[in-house]
């Protein structure tokens, strides 16, 4: 297979694609926009590169037992689960996952900035997934119940029937704190 010429073929069907939606009546438009597509303004030069190979950090057990990462980590973040193999193998970090989750563990914000298929969601989903089953989805909800700038007031379906569902699907309790006036809610609410 010539990857060259499958990638010209997949542009001449898409340009087709897209200009069958054009019905332009301006010849000068016409000329304007069909020069722009035939220049290739919708679809670059090809760009081929490699990934670098990141600087390994530790695995997720190690963080475990280092106390770093709560316990349930180690069962969350596995390789290579299968139906025949459900508990997969341990996870390493690379070096760059593992200074993001430090930097989120020490509440310091901080932007990772990697090439593609280098693990940043990765590395902002652990800290996430490690607060909130050290603190219970609880504090993660009453944080989001004060922060929330919008009207949660769509929310509401009703609100003891949605925070039911959610302790019954974390397997946290949740408990009715009842309601208030928050100053950062555009409307009274029930908070946790």
């Amino acid at each position: 297979m010539d990857i060259f010429r499958y990638r010209a073929e997949l542009i001449g069907d898409y340009s087709a694609y897209v200009k069958g939606f054009l019905g332009i009546q301006d010849d000068q438009i016409g000329q304007f926009i069909n020069s722009r597509l035939d220049g290739g303004f919708l679809w670059p030069e090809p760009l081929v590169q490699l990934n670098p190979a990141f600087v390994e950090g530790p695995t997720i057990d190690e963080l475990v037992d280092q106390k770093k990462l709560h316990p349930s980590c180690r069962e969350i973040f596995r390789r290579g689960k299968t139906i025949e193999n459900p508990v997969g193998a341990a996870l390493r970090l690379h070096w760059h996952q593992a200074q993001a989750l430090s930097c989120a563990q020490k509440d310091v914000n901080y932007v990772l900035t990697t090439g593609t298929g280098s693990g940043k969601s990765l590395a902002y989903l652990i800290p996430i997934i490690d607060h909130v089953l050290k603190t219970g989805i609880c504090a993660v909800l009453e944080l989001f119940a004060q922060c929330r700038r919008a009207d949660l007031a769509s929310l509401a379906s009703p609100i003891d029937e949605r925070w039911t569902f959610l302790s019954e699907c974390a397997d946290v309790p949740l408990v009715l704190l009842g309601t208030t006036q928050d100053p950062c809610l555009s409307t009274s609410t029930t908070v946790l």
